[in-house]
């Protein structure tokens, strides 16, 4: 083989190496967006009721049932738990768990959990 054969036996490997991890990389799946709408909707309730000083265990309870009408969900303010009808804690769900502190100084680990239908 001369010098420029070579050179174009190498250049195509490369190319062939090259092209197949591409095609073999992970292809990052879609995000559901039942599970996207799920977060952002407790992370804008957490924000909200960050800005409060006064946690009102049965307020905070009505903005989750109008925020997730169609869905179960369940709420826990440190050993106090609030479920909606047909929570279900097998389901898959969104969870999320956030330390605030109140107005008293004491400090709430407010968990929010939803199933998805």
């Amino acid at each position: 083989m001369t010098k420029g054969q070579w050179y174009t036996f190498d250049a195509l490997l490369g190319l062939f190496i090259l092209s197949s991890l591409v095609l073999l990389s992970p292809v990052p799946t879609a995000s559901d967006p039942t599970e996207d709408s799920t977060q952002n909707k407790v992370h804008d309730l957490q924000v909200i009721w960050s800005k409060e000083t006064r946690f009102d265990l049965e307020e905070m309870n009505s903005d989750l049932s109008i925020v997730f009408h169609h869905q179960a969900y369940e709420l826990k303010v440190n050993h106090t738990t609030i479920r909606s009808n047909f929570f279900d804690p097998d389901k898959a769900l969104f969870s999320s768990e956030i330390p605030f502190v109140s107005d008293t100084d004491e400090i709430l680990r407010i968990r929010i959990r939803v199933n998805y239908d």
